[in-house]
């Protein structure tokens, strides 16, 4: 799916027809695949398992409660050279994110602050506890943080709301650092859909419906699942948080708008 985006995007830059088709005929496809593996799920693990003993480790950390403020990761005692190495790669590791969420490492008196993906290193006051620890707070795993699927919206033009688009764009910190960057790039630079509306190709039109089809599909697909392994179980033992995605989202109106902005292309294509 992505090199056949790369050949679309390229070729609705170039206004080459005959390569857009054939990279979008490489996206329906794969997202045709896609949809295929996905209901694979349903036969090889049951709902109970992943509600109960799966989906806790995709969870994030709460805003309220124990882990409120993240999980505290402590490093072994020694002194201050033993940990250079280790500095160094932990600011590497998180620098190639912008998650608002601030890290902090302390190493004996020292705190470093790593924020908008740059190490801010201050002195930590008189806090008595001057052990050696990361702390971090991440918001939990989802879908939104897929490269892929943010990045056919932004080489198809599907437009969302201003309040799914920001978490989106949130979502994006989660993602590795080229990822994003390409992610961002698309979504400001795709002429696609541009490009195909202004066509009198018809064979171009029809492909460029086809594979919106497909995204709804594959969308489709998602919630399907979520009805399955989320709400019916969380429904059956009476839990109040199963529409609360691991993303911290009410995951049934995030994945209806998401699928409202692509149906909304689909009527406009």
């Amino acid at each position: 799916a992505v090199h056949g985006c790369e050949i679309a995007f390229n070729a609705a830059i170039r206004k080459d027809e005959r390569q857009c088709l054939k990279g979008l005929t490489m996206v329906q496809e794969s997202l045709l695949m896609v949809t295929k593996l996905f209901s694979r799920m349903f036969d090889e693990c049951h709902p109970d398992h992943f509600y109960f003993c799966l989906r806790p480790f995709l969870a994030g950390w709460p805003s309220s409660g124990k882990y409120a403020s993240g999980m505290r990761y402590e490093l072994p005692p020694g002194p201050i050279s033993k940990f250079d190495d280790c500095l160094k790669r932990l600011i590497e590791q998180f620098s190639q994110f912008s998650i608002s969420n601030v890290t902090v490492i302390r190493l004996e008196g020292v705190e470093a602050r790593i924020q908008n993906g740059r190490p801010i290193v201050a002195a930590s006051g008189d806090d008595e506890d001057k052990s050696s620890f990361v702390q971090i707070k991440c918001e939990g795993a989802s879908a939104a943080q897929s490269s892929l699927f943010q990045l056919l919206d932004g080489l198809l033009g599907v437009k969302h709301s201003s309040e799914t688009g920001n978490f989106l764009k949130r979502m994006r910190a989660y993602m590795p650092k080229q990822h994003r960057e390409m992610v961002e790039f698309v979504h400001l630079n795709s002429r696609v859909g541009s490009f195909v509306q202004g066509s009198k190709n018809r064979s171009l039109k029809s492909k460029f419906q086809d594979v919106v089809r497909t995204l709804l599909c594959a969308r489709k697909a998602h919630v399907s699942a979520v009805h399955k392994y989320i709400l019916k179980p969380s429904s059956e033992m009476h839990i109040g948080t199963g529409s609360t995605g691991t993303g911290g989202t009410d995951v049934l109106k995030f994945l209806g708008d998401v699928m409202a902005s692509v149906e909304l292309l689909k009527q406009s294509s």
